[in-house]
C-alpha cells in the first residue's frame, strides 16, 4: 500500500497498531527479566482478545 504525504508516495510496511512499553532499568542497565515479564503480558493480552 502507498500513500502520499507530503508530496511524495510513503510505502506503508506495517499494519496495525505498535504498543509503547515501558522499559525498566536496575543498577546494572535494562532489567531485562522484567522486560520479558511485560512483554509476555502484553502477548497475552493480544492473545486473549483476538482468539477464540
Amino acid at each position: 500500500m502507498n500513500v502520499y504525504k507530503d508530496g511524495f508516495m510513503k510505502k506503508i510496511i506495517f499494519k496495525g497498531c505498535g504498543t509503547a512499553i515501558a522499559t525498566p532499568f536496575n543498577k546494572e542497565g535494562i532489567n531485562f527479566s522484567e522486560f520479558f515479564k511485560l512483554l509476555e503480558n502484553q502477548i497475552n493480552k493480544f492473545k486473549k482478545k483476538y482468539t477464540n
